[in-house]
C-alpha cells in the first residue's frame, strides 16, 4: 500500500503543481491581451516550462532548487510529524492516514499559515545568526519556491489520505487542496510581478 501512496501522491502533486502553473500562466495573459492564440493557450509543453522559470529563475537557482526540495521534504515531515502525534490505534492504515485531529493539522494549510506569520522572524534569526550572506538566510530568502513546494505537497497529500485510505474527510481534502493551491498561486503571482517576467521575446 505504500507504494501504491507514493504513486498516487506523485500522480497528484504535478496535478496540483499543474494547476498553480497554468492558472498563473492565464490569469496573466488574460490581463496582458485582449485577443489570444491557440498556442498561447494550449501550448502546455512551453506553459509549464515558462511557469518553472518563474518558480526558480529569480536569485540563485541552485539554492531556489533546494528551497523547492525542503518545501515537499518539509511536507512530507509535517505529514509523518502528525502521525507520530497521532493516537495508536490499531488500524490497516499507517498513521498520518488515520482521522486523527493531529493529521489534519499537520497535513493542513493551517501550518502554511503559521510559517507564512514567523517567516519574517525566521529570515531575521537567520541573518543574525549566520550574517545575509550565510547559507539559511540566503535559503528563506527563497520563499516562493518553498512554499510552492510545501503547499502543492500537503495538498497531495491529503488528498492521498482521502483517495487510498479512505479515513480522512473528503470536505477536509478538497478544502485544503484548493486553499493550499490558491496559495501556491499567491505566491507564483507575487515572482512574476515583482519582475515584470517575461519571455525575451517581450511575450509570454
Amino acid at each position: 500500500m505504500e507504494i501504491v501512496q507514493a504513486i498516487v501522491w506523485i500522480v497528484l502533486f504535478s496535478v496540483c503543481g499543474g494547476v498553480a502553473f497554468f492558472l498563473d500562466y492565464w490569469l496573466r495573459l488574460f490581463q496582458q491581451k485582449d485577443s489570444y492564440e491557440r498556442d498561447e493557450l494550449l501550448d502546455f509543453t512551453a506553459i509549464l516550462r515558462r511557469e518553472f522559470e518563474i518558480l526558480t529563475v529569480r536569485g540563485e537557482a541552485g539554492l531556489n532548487y533546494l528551497a523547492l526540495a525542503a518545501g515537499v521534504g518539509g511536507g512530507w515531515t509535517l505529514t509523518l510529524l502528525g502521525g507520530l502525534l497521532s493516537p495508536d490505534q490499531v488500524a490497516l492504515v499507517p498513521d498520518h492516514g488515520e482521522n486523527q485531529v493531529p493529521n489534519y493539522f499537520f497535513q493542513s494549510f493551517l501550518f502554511v499559515g503559521v510559517l507564512h506569520a514567523i517567516w519574517p522572524s525566521l529570515r531575521d534569526f537567520a541573518i543574525d545568526r549566520g550574517g545575509p550572506d550565510g547559507l539559511l538566510a540566503r535559503l528563506l530568502e527563497s520563499e516562493t519556491p518553498f512554499f510552492f513546494g510545501i503547499c502543492c505537497c500537503l495538498a497531495a497529500m491529503s488528498l492521498t489520505m482521502w483517495g487510498v485510505y479512505h479515513e480522512m474527510s473528503f470536505l477536509f481534502s478538497a478544502a485544503n487542496a484548493i486553499v493550499c493551491i490558491g496559495y501556491a498561486l499567491y505566491r507564483l503571482r507575487q515572482a512574476a510581478s515583482g519582475g515584470d517576467y517575461e519571455q525575451e521575446d517581450g511575450d509570454y
